[in-house]
């Protein structure tokens, strides 16, 4: 069956890739919450082929031409502003994407897993020595990937462009120089005040959970398309237009630690769950994903800060 519009038949592509994006994230949330350390290796393996296959067809020129082809029939039609700001987008990222060796995409796919896994056995045993390799050689693997798209901004600035666009050192100097200043200042006044002293008590793992699940029961939490399990640390996911699942965690000596991870991590994904998608034109597209993670880091924090 083909698509009755070129706008059609880029949002079937889109939707696909979504499709495998989704499976590798159902993988991601695995490693998390459920996988036995034994299985780090294999996980490896099946992260970085899907990472493979979700950059050729990103990359491709078949999907180069689905693009172009959109954007010439929205330039012969009404030219609707949210259509031509999703072609804004993904002309972007195709640059971006045809811009990467797949070599390298599968070396950080690799890395980011044997990564996660180093970090695990470090923080188990508080050696930050066993995770330095790792750590350094996703180091590496970026400092080649900002080399490779070869924009004109700062290596740090070309690779925040996805996660805050465009973002610029000097925004964030005039946001954080004024705290510079100011917070050694208020440190030092806090320190010359009377402690009270820390109340020595604790909750039980399972009045925590109870906590919790109260919590977001009484913020509207629908148990259809939500789930929350446990992580080293916590995290919110979406994994389909209707799949969206948390996970927190229990400190020993910290008994809101629970509750407060959870009130955070539920801000991130309310905001995922009022995002448009109700048809693959807008969850596959660029506009029914998240703005920016600043934007998403607003919303989780308001949630647990000020609600």
């Amino acid at each position: 069956m083909h698509a009755s519009t070129p706008w059609d038949a880029l949002g079937d592509h889109l939707r696909e890739t979504k499709l495998l994006g989704s499976i590798q994230s159902t993988l991601y949330w695995d490693q998390n919450t459920r996988m036995p350390s034994s299985g780090a290796l294999w996980r490896g393996e099946q992260l970085t082929l899907l990472a493979t296959q979700l950059h050729a067809r990103q990359s491709s020129a078949a999907y180069a031409d689905l693009v172009a082809a959109a954007r010439q029939h929205w330039n012969s039609a009404d030219q609707c502003p949210e259509q031509g700001r999703n072609l804004d987008l993904l002309e972007q990222d195709l640059q971006r994407q045809q811009s990467l060796d797949p070599a390298l995409v599968a070396a950080l796919a690799k890395a980011k897993a044997e990564g996660y896994n180093r970090w695990q056995q470090a923080r188990s045993a508080s050696d930050f020595s066993l995770f330095a390799p790792a750590l350094q050689t996703l180091i590496d693997l970026r400092q080649e990937q900002a080399k490779q798209l070869d924009e004109p901004r700062s290596c740090w600035e070309t690779l925040a462009q996805p996660f805050e666009p465009d973002l610029r050192l000097e925004r964030l100097e005039a946001l954080f120089a004024p705290l510079r200043q100011r917070l050694p200042q208020l440190v030092a006044q806090a320190s010359t005040r009377p402690r009270p002293r820390s109340a020595n008590w604790d909750l039980e793992e399972s009045s925590q959970q109870q906590l919790c699940d109260q919590l977001l029961g009484a913020w509207g939490r629908d148990p259809a398309i939500t789930c929350m399990a446990r992580s080293p640390h916590p995290f919110s996911i979406t994994l389909g237009p209707a799949d969206y699942r948390i996970t927190t965690r229990v400190v020993p000596g910290q008994p809101l630690s629970c509750f407060l991870a959870t009130a955070h991590e539920w801000g991130h994904s309310l905001y995922e769950q009022g995002l448009p998608d109700q048809s693959h034109q807008w969850f596959a597209w660029p506009l029914g994903q998240a703005t920016s993670m600043a934007v998403h880091e607003s919303q989780s924090l308001f949630w647990e800060n000020r609600v």
